[in-house]
């Protein structure tokens, strides 16, 4: 989560919305019996993402013009 903040500026609450609603793609690796894991996020599932909320905005900005 804090390399997303850090290379994106995407704030952990937001990530995890975009997991729970399937736009960013993640998995939790935990051992078997560990309470605790590590989350992992694909980053192309990221970057894909961003790609598609630019393209949004570029489409969004030249309709008003």
């Amino acid at each position: 989560m804090n390399d997303a903040q850090r290379l994106w500026g995407l704030k952990r609450g937001l990530v995890y919305r975009k997991i729970k609603d399937r736009t960013i793609r993640s998995l939790n690796l935990r051992e078997r019996g560990r309470k605790f894991g590590v989350r992992l996020l694909l980053v192309e599932s990221i970057r894909s993402w961003l790609l598609s909320e630019l393209a949004a905005q570029e489409a969004h900005a030249t309709v008003g013009k």
